[in-house]
């Protein structure tokens, strides 16, 4: 294959592994000579809407087939889709739609197992969206006035038109600009992400390779299609590797446990919070988890309770690993094999040829030398071309040589492993001293009694700012774990000035909309509580 280009590798496993399912959905399958050709079909019907290379297409759908469908088709004709989180509400879509300016809007009328109704929340944008929207596409039965139904588009091959789609694909280039991931805007607002046919096809490459995939691998996939671990690091590794992806179209702790167990999944990959919702299901242990070769872990820093659970599922083997939408999904890479030492405390090495540095925080210039703590920066094919129609932030993220800074702070070891201390701005400004949250949290949640916490600082007019920690407690236990024990615990175990000032419980906390605890909403709410207890003004 002498260029990397996403379709080209579709067309790859057409042709050299035509039986292999490309994906599993609701207990069917097609294959990926299925794939091909339906993605063709769509991308001659996109031609004949208008749609032009460079164009975007915005897909407002759950994590089903029709994502890889769309996404091959527009891939071939060098469109640029950008897929939304059905969670978006009238706010995040009319911000997303100012930005991206689609012509084509592609929407789950009805999901039957969650009986969300998203036809509803297009009607309501419509106004919004006919400055710039042409064309609607639904993935069932509508009442959006003029739009078309993939099942009907689909029932017309379009052969008239198959020259002009040759002709389209012969255009492709490596650089081309194929997929706008909107961050999850956790420490700002969203930022549309720009990836390109080589970002995407090089970082699954090397998780191909990371995770030795192969033609019998089954990988699970419950996140959304706007988030970079649905849109490259599953679907379209799946794709690369060939592997078949296994769509689920929500997380549910019990249902995704299903799914595994049913489906036989042999990589399942998820987040911390994730694997500890399903983890406090009672009956966890009844499941069979035999199919599972590799659990994956990433999104947050694992506790070691965490990996030590996870090497007792299916075969044992865990890996973990780090990146960011602006890299196409990971960057670093621990072995199957590794240590138990290395899964818990670090996230593996660079990926493939991709290379780390540790650069100063207020001078990216000046690179850190090795276990000095910094900000992370990235050098590689995976990195994105830019921030769509934000030059600047583009210009403040992406450095001279191909450098990305990341935003996270960590450091590297002698061995070339990375360790993750931090978010930058989610570092606490205790006086003169940086409290990093992740080693708090990890401590806490040790404690007998709690399962996920969550360390946010709170303004403080000595000491600019002071730790809180947001705790959700096991609900099963007997004896519940109270604020004093806890803040007590803490002092025997943490420096002073990273004993959390205050501890609040919750029954749950607050998630993203890819399942990551929600710091930026408990900081907000603990502030608030400061506010009105004087603390603060």
């Amino acid at each position: 294959m002498e260029e990397r280009i996403m379709w080209r590798f579709l067309e790859r496993n057409a042709k050299e592994y035509p039986d292999l399912e490309a994906y599993r959905y609701l207990g069917r399958g097609e294959t990926y000579e299925q794939v091909d050709e339906k993605s063709d079909i769509l991308a001659k019907h996109l031609i004949k809407m208008g749609v032009k290379k460079g164009d975007r297409i915005s897909a407002y759908i759950p994590p089903v087939p029709a994502f890889l469908l769309f996404f091959m088709a527009t891939s071939k004709l060098g469109a640029i889709l950008t897929p939304l989180d059905t969670r978006f509400k009238s706010t995040e879509l009319t911000y997303t739609n100012d930005i991206a300016q689609p012509n084509v809007f592609i929407f789950q009328p009805f999901l039957e197992s969650t009986q969300a109704n998203f036809e509803e929340q297009v009607k309501e944008m419509l106004p919004q969206f006919q400055k710039n929207v042409k064309h609607y596409i639904s993935l069932g039965e509508t009442k959006i006035p003029k739009a078309v139904t993939m099942q009907s588009l689909l029932k017309d091959p379009l052969h008239e038109l198959d020259d002009e789609l040759e002709k389209r694909k012969k255009a492709a280039r490596e650089e081309d600009p194929i997929l706008i991931i909107f961050t999850t805007g956790t420490t700002g607002p969203p930022k549309a992400t720009l990836l390109t046919h080589k970002s995407i096809s090089s970082m699954c490459l090397n998780e191909a390779r990371a995770t030795k995939a192969s033609p019998e691998d089954r990988v699970l996939c419950h996140f959304t299609p706007s988030h970079v671990a649905g849109s490259c690091e599953i679907v379209s590794t799946a794709v690369v590797g060939p592997i078949t992806t296994v769509f689920l179209d929500h997380f549910n702790p019990k249902t995704t446990l299903d799914t595994v167990q049913n489906e036989k999944v042999t990589i399942w990959g998820q987040i911390p919070t994730m694997f500890q919702l399903e983890f406090v299901l009672p009956n966890f242990d009844d499941y069979d988890f035999s199919s599972v070769r590799l659990c994956i872990i990433a999104g947050e820093p694992p506790t070691k309770e965490l990996v030590q659970r996870l090497q007792k599922i299916g075969q044992g083997h865990v890996i973990t690993g780090w990146g960011l939408t602006e890299t196409s999904g990971f960057a670093t890479w621990t072995e199957i094999d590794d240590t138990f030492e290395n899964l818990s405390n670090t996230v593996g090495k660079a990926a493939g040829d991709y290379k780390i540095k540790i650069v100063d925080m207020d001078n990216p210039k000046k690179e850190l030398k090795t276990g000095e703590i910094g900000e992370i920066a990235v050098i590689g094919d995976c990195n994105m071309a830019g921030y769509f129609g934000n030059p600047e932030e583009t210009k403040k993220t992406l450095l001279e040589g191909n450098m990305l800074l990341t935003g996270d702070v960590g450091y590297l070891r002698e061995d070339g492993y990375l360790v993750l201390t931090a978010r930058k701005k989610e570092i606490i400004r205790y006086a003169a001293y940086n409290i990093y949250p992740p080693e708090v949290e990890d401590y806490i949640t040790k404690y007998p009694g709690v399962i996920q916490a969550a360390v946010v600082g709170v303004p403080d007019p000595m000491y600019t700012e002071v730790p809180w920690a947001i705790v959700r407690p096991n609900p099963w236990v007997e004896k519940k774990v109270t604020a004093e024990e806890l803040i007590e615990y803490c002092k025997k175990g943490l420096a002073d000035y990273k004993v959390p000032r205050r501890i609040i419980f919750k029954d749950n906390l607050p998630l993203t909309r890819v399942a990551k605890i929600d710091k930026k909403a408990l900081k907000a709410e603990a502030i608030e509580i400061a506010k009105k207890e004087g603390k603060i003004k």
